[in-house]
C-alpha cells in the first residue's frame, strides 16, 4: 500500500461509478459523487486528517483506491470509500483495508468504522480484517415539509459546553454500549442542536452539510414520541439557509421507533447499511496492578465477631 500521487488520477476519474460508498453521510452530502476533486482536495494540507491510499493488483495491475477520514479528538477513523467494486473481494482489496488499519493505527486510533450497504459483496472482505457488525443505520430521504406543525414545540437550542453532561446522560440512557465504545462522545465534537423538555436534554441532532444534500442523525427519548413528528420538523428550521437541498435522517437500530414518524411525513428509505467496526487497541494489563488484582480475587470476606453498642458488627 501507498500514498495517492498524481500518477494515480487516471484512476481516480475513471472510478466515479465503481466506488464503494463506506460513509453514509460522506455519500449522501457529496450527492452520490466519492471520487474526484472533493477527494483531492481532503489530502491538501500537512496535517490533513485524510488518508487516500493505493494498492496494485497483482494479476490486472489495476489501482485499487481506499479513503478514510481520522477523528484526533475521538481517536477514531471513518472509512468513507474503495474502488473499484469489480474487485471487492480479491486479495489485494483485503491488503488495502489492512494497511489503512494499520495506517490509522500509527496515528494513534483506537477503532476504524464502516458503513457497508447490506447486499454488497465487500462486507466479506471488511469480515475477513477482523472487523465485526455492531449496528445497523437505515438512511431516509425527508422530502420538504409544510409549515402545519405546532409552533409552540420548538424546544431546540444551539448547543453549548455546559451541555456536555446532559448530552452524556442521554447518550447513556439510550445507545448501547458496543455503539459508545465505537462512537466516544467527546466534548470538543458535540451535536449542533439540543432538545430540552422539563428543563432536561431530551435530544439532540448532528449534521453534514454538502453540495449534494444535508445529512442528519438526530438522538431523541421515546418520551417524546407522540410529538416527534413536530420535533424533527422544528429542527430542521435551523437548518433553513442550506434548505433547498435534499434531506437525509439516518435512524439507528436503537432508535428503531423513529422510522414509523419518518413514514408518516412520507420520508422513504434509500439505504440500509451494516455498521462495522475494528478494534486496533486492546487494555494492557500492568504487571504491577494484575498482582494486586489476583489478590484482591483470593480475598474472601467473613463476617466480623467485633461487638460494639448496636451489637455485630
Amino acid at each position: 500500500m501507498r500514498q495517492f500521487n498524481i500518477t494515480d488520477l487516471s484512476a481516480l476519474y475513471r472510478y466515479q461509478k465503481e466506488a464503494i460508498s463506506l460513509d453514509g453521510g460522506y455519500t449522501f452530502t457529496r450527492g452520490g459523487t466519492l471520487l474526484g476533486t472533493a477527494a483531492l482536495l481532503e489530502q491538501i494540507g500537512p496535517k490533513s486528517p485524510s488518508l487516500l491510499a493505493v494498492q496494485i493488483e497483482p494479476y490486472s495491475k489495476k489501482k485499487i483506491l481506499g479513503q478514510m477520514m481520522i477523528d484526533p479528538h475521538s481517536s477514531t477513523a471513518q472509512m468513507h470509500f474503495l474502488a473499484p467494486q469489480g474487485l471487492s473481494g480479491t486479495l489485494a482489496m483485503k491488503e488495502l483495508i489492512e494497511g489503512m488499519c494499520k495506517q490509522a493505527g500509527e496515528f494513534g486510533t483506537v477503532c476504524v468504522r464502516a458503513e457497508i450497504e447490506v447486499g454488497n459483496e465487500v462486507f466479506g472482505s471488511f469480515k475477513e480484517q477482523k472487523f465485526r457488525l455492531y449496528d445497523r443505520m437505515r438512511i431516509w430521504y425527508l422530502p420538504p415539509q409544510s409549515g402545519s406543525h405546532d409552533k409552540h414545540t420548538n424546544h431546540w437550542s444551539v448547543t453549548h459546553d455546559t451541555d456536555f453532561i446532559g448530552i452524556r446522560h442521554l447518550v447513556a440512557s439510550l445507545v448501547p454500549p458496543i455503539v459508545q465504545a465505537a462512537h466516544p462522545l467527546v466534548d470538543k465534537v458535540l451535536p449542533d442542536l439540543v432538545y430540552w423538555q422539563d428543563n432536561e436534554i431530551m435530544g439532540s441532532m448532528e449534521s453534514m452539510a454538502g453540495p449534494g444534500g444535508i445529512f442528519l442523525k438526530p438522538l431523541l427519548h421515546p418520551a417524546i414520541q407522540e410529538n416527534a413528528g413536530s420535533v424533527l420538523y422544528h429542527g430542521l428550521q435551523h437548518y433553513y439557509p442550506l434548505m433547498g437541498r435534499p434531506v437525509y435522517v439516518a435512524v439507528r437500530s436503537y432508535q428503531g421507533w423513529l422510522e414509523s414518524v419518518l413514514y408518516k411525513l412520507q420520508a422513504e428509505v434509500v439505504s440500509l447499511r451494516s455498521l462495522m467496526v475494528r478494534y486496533l487497541a486492546q487494555p494492557l494489563r500492568v504487571p504491577e496492578l494484575e498482582m494486586a488484582r489476583r489478590t484482591l480475587e483470593k480475598v474472601r470476606m467473613h463476617p466480623s465477631h467485633l461487638k460494639g453498642k448496636g451489637g455485630d458488627v
